[in-house]
């Protein structure tokens, strides 16, 4: 995972609330409006697929079950919906109905470096943090 404010900010978020695609990340090229869409989803995806892969945001539960898809299947649906327009509505919509959460991995790394808290979004990177939700399993 990548050692750098907007991630450690993204992290504390997940850990404190839910969250979906669209909203993450928002400081990074200017977020979901700003001058560069694509590097922003592409910094959101890449974002996603490595928390997931390190097992500290998952989806949440949703009627159109995204729940149940592993990680390269979300990391796929997001992709193929950023690339063709032309998609099945639920795919299309997937930046807006796919929200995430933080797992029980996160929180407790979280709060073994006194992150889990509002405040701790202000808080400078913590690359001790960093460096334990990189290397825990």
């Amino acid at each position: 995972m990548a050692v750098n404010h907007s991630t450690q900010k993204q992290l504390i978020f997940a850990v404190l609330d839910d969250f979906c695609h669209n909203g993450a990340l928002s400081n990074v090229f200017g977020g979901q409006y700003g001058s560069n869409q694509e590097k922003w989803a592409l910094a959101v995806i890449d974002f996603i697929y490595n928390a997931m892969g390190l097992d500290l945001i998952a989806p949440m539960q949703c009627l159109h079950e995204f729940e149940k898809l592993s990680t390269d299947e979300v990391m796929a649906l997001l992709v193929r919906s950023k690339a063709d327009p032309n998609l099945e509505r639920n795919e299309d919509l997937a930046w807006d109905i796919l929200y995430l959460c933080g797992t029980e991995k996160l929180r407790l790394a979280a709060e073994k470096f006194d992150l889990a808290h509002w405040e701790a979004l202000n808080q400078p990177v913590n690359e001790q943090f960093f460096d334990y939700i990189n290397t825990s399993t």
